[in-house]
């Protein structure tokens, strides 16, 4: 499926499927680790936005993301901040 973007380019949709066709270029533990690093109280889906900016990575990446740390968190009853952690520590 493709979607006109804002910048007049078109974005194919179809590689968005799971973290692992999106993240194909970013470490997927880096970028949670990174996300949970203290900032002053500062959101998890924030600190995830963040975290994947830094690491070059796009809102569909995000969106990916956070979508497996919250499937992941409801699943085992826990927050995101120790759902990330737990994926973080997966290989």
């Amino acid at each position: 499926m493709r979607i006109p973007a804002e910048t007049g380019t078109e974005r194919d949709l179809s590689r968005v499927r799971s973290w692992r066709v999106v993240l194909e270029d970013l470490d997927r533990s880096r970028i949670l680790r990174e996300a949970l690093k203290a900032r002053h109280d500062e959101p998890f889906e924030k600190a995830l936005g963040r975290a994947i900016r830094h690491f070059g990575g796009d809102y569909a990446q995000y969106q990916a993301l956070i979508e497996e740390v919250r499937e992941y968190g409801e699943a085992n009853h826990i927050d995101l901040r120790l759902a990330a952690r737990a994926l973080a520590s997966q290989p």
